[in-house]
């Protein structure tokens, strides 16, 4: 309980959210977005912060970290925070920032993230 933040804020929530999320990588995407893999069992040494990275890199291994409740073992939890940002403040952005975008399909029905998810990685 001493790792929380306080709770009465978006940024406090999300930064409790986060600390769930346990071995947790960020990759930053062309377009601006960022994608959240979680609960890593490990990640690889050789990936430090600001590596480039193309398709088919091993960013992580499946596993169960941070996960409370232990029936819900092993799983890869993945999120994309969509940038709501103008592009004049790109590579301005801070870890706080990230936290409190909105993810890809948030209020929206199913068919729609179907129909819309396409191109999220061009």
């Amino acid at each position: 309980m001493d790792h929380f933040h306080d709770a009465n804020s978006e940024l406090g929530r999300q930064e409790n959210l986060d600390i769930y999320r346990g071995n947790t990588v960020y990759l930053k995407t062309l377009s601006g977005h960022v994608a959240i893999y979680a609960h890593m069992a490990k990640i690889p040494s050789k990936l430090e912060v600001g590596d480039y990275v193309a398709a088919g890199t091993i960013v992580g291994h499946v596993g169960d970290s941070a996960v409370p409740d232990k029936r819900y073992l092993y799983h890869l939890h993945f999120e994309l925070a969509m940038n709501p940002f103008k592009d004049e403040r790109a590579g301005t952005y801070t870890f706080e920032d990230y936290l409190i975008w909105p993810w890809f399909g948030k209020g929206k029905t199913t068919a729609w993230v179907r129909d819309n998810d396409n191109n999220l990685f061009q």
